[in-house]
């Protein structure tokens, strides 16, 4: 991405070149159209992209605990096997196709913090988002948090979460949820997405 973005600057970089080098007549009144396109260019340079976070999963209100992309039936529940090494989407898609399987297993997740006033003080979701194609097609997995302490995290800070998927009470509803035995600050991985 970023070499896309230095290659455009080249190519503007020479055409710029062209036209304050032309005689004024050549351009015939377009040389503040170029500077107009070269501001977006510029700015996409500069200013560094930021992941999807839990601003976005506020807005479109996304049920993490089944996701669109659970449901469909390109995808498949990972293989039997250590359940600490399924990262969110695994064990999303398990709670989708084969719950049964997961109750009761041990969690090791990474994900952002996200605050949602359902689950109480004691309880936040551990999320991150599933990309197939870019950021634009993200759609937000996660699991519930019961975890003393879970409203002290900030927003949209990264943790490792460990535990036992229990259940906890949603809107008078019962729902697979972490129990968490640990939760500790972390780095956001150099690729916060995951892939199906």
């Amino acid at each position: 991405m970023v070499a896309c973005g230095l290659i455009l600057l080249a190519i503007g970089a020479l055409r710029s070149r062209q036209i304050w080098t032309e005689r004024p007549e050549h351009l015939g009144g377009r040389g503040g159209w170029y500077v107009l396109l070269a501001v977006p260019l510029l700015l996409g340079v500069i200013v560094p992209a930021q992941p999807l976070d839990g601003a976005l999963l506020a807005v479109r209100g996304a049920d993490l605990t089944t996701p669109r992309v659970a449901q469909a039936s390109t995808f498949r529940a990972p293989a039997q096997g250590d359940t600490t090494k399924w990262n969110l989407l695994e064990w999303t898609m398990t709670l989708s196709l084969q719950p049964e399987q997961a109750e009761g297993k041990p969690v090791d997740v990474l994900g952002f913090v996200f605050h949602d006033p359902n689950l109480g003080q004691d309880g936040f979701y551990v999320a991150r988002y599933v990309v197939t194609c870019c950021s634009a097609d993200g759609t937000g997995v996660g699991l519930p948090v019961v975890w003393a302490g879970g409203q002290g995290l900030p927003e949209n800070g990264w943790v490792r979460v460990r535990g036992t998927l229990g259940e906890t009470q949603i809107d008078g509803r019962g729902e697979p949820a972490i129990l968490a035995s640990a939760v500790e600050p972390a780095e956001q991985p150099r690729n916060p997405y995951l892939y199906p």
